[in-house]
């Protein structure tokens, strides 16, 4: 019984302390705004699919690109206090051509990936520009290595979890049931850890993505439209089908509370405040 009730709390006290690392604080979003953002999804008008060809889909790129990195660089100083430099210097962005899926995603390496798929289907560079600012802004507030801390403490405590199980009832149980009871805890607490704040990461580059795109100079309204693009998407295929073809699903927050709290950040960029504001 004790087993059961401090590994949990051992847990949450572990995963909040997380890594001394930067951060933004993710703006709460009201059942109002959830909402019209409900109405957004299914009302929005977005442009259809530019249908950029494989042999353009890099020029593409580095034409939203151009504008970014020194907008991404402009809101970082005056959101952090260091690291700006050395993060976006070891940033590169690589288009995968053969790649259908509708995705982007940042490696802890630095590398922003940007799927063949995702740069076919976008309707604008707007919606590029917010996607590109969301990868920069992942690197930026270090969430690799957040998701990797919360993923490390998860699979510790779901071995001693397991552990502590196997020995209680030891008398019970083959080895061979131990060494799979101590496996399928260290995977699914590590995989609970994994997944314990990447809704809020998510929020949190979205935050820092809108001022980036406004900063470059991107109407945040178009950009917008990314994110209604990728609920259709994965509306018109279907939720088993989506969560392959737009491969973030798992990851992300409700589509109506993600476009109810852009609004609010696209709201602060416009004003002029900065993303701590």
């Amino acid at each position: 019984m004790p087993l059961r009730i401090a590994v949990p709390h051992l847990l949450a006290c572990a995963l909040l302390s997380g890594c001394a690392t930067n951060y933004l604080p993710v703006q709460q979003v009201n059942h109002q705004a959830v909402r019209n953002a409900s109405s957004d999804l299914r009302h929005f008008r977005i442009p259809p699919p530019r249908l950029i060809p494989a042999d353009g889909m890099v020029s593409a790129m580095e034409r939203v690109r151009q504008r970014i990195w020194p907008a991404a660089m402009t809101v970082c100083r005056e959101t952090f206090t260091h690291g700006c430099e050395s993060s976006l210097a070891l940033m590169r962005v690589v288009v995968t051509l053969d790649d259908q899926d509708y995705n982007a995603y940042a490696l802890p390496s630095g590398e922003l990936r940007f799927t063949g798929g995702l740069m076919r289907h976008a309707g604008s560079d707007d919606e590029i520009a917010m996607v590109l600012g969301h990868e920069i802004a992942h690197i930026m507030l270090n969430h690799n290595a957040k998701a990797a801390h919360n993923e490390d403490m998860g699979s510790a405590f779901g071995f001693l979890l397991g552990l502590g199980f196997s020995m209680e009832y030891a008398q019970y149980m083959s080895a061979e049931e131990m060494a799979r009871l101590m496996q399928s805890s260290t995977q699914a607490f590590g995989d609970a850890g994994r997944l314990s704040y990447s809704k809020e990461m998510e929020l949190e580059a979205d935050a820092l993505s809108a001022h980036i795109v406004h900063e470059a100079g991107y109407d945040l309204n178009a950009a917008k439209g990314f994110l209604v693009r990728a609920h259709r998407i994965a509306a018109a295929v279907g939720p088993q089908m989506a969560r392959a073809a737009v491969g973030f699903l798992s990851t992300h927050p409700s589509d109506e509370k993600r476009i109810a709290h852009w609004g609010i950040v696209a709201g602060k960029a416009r004003a002029g405040l900065t993303p701590r504001m």
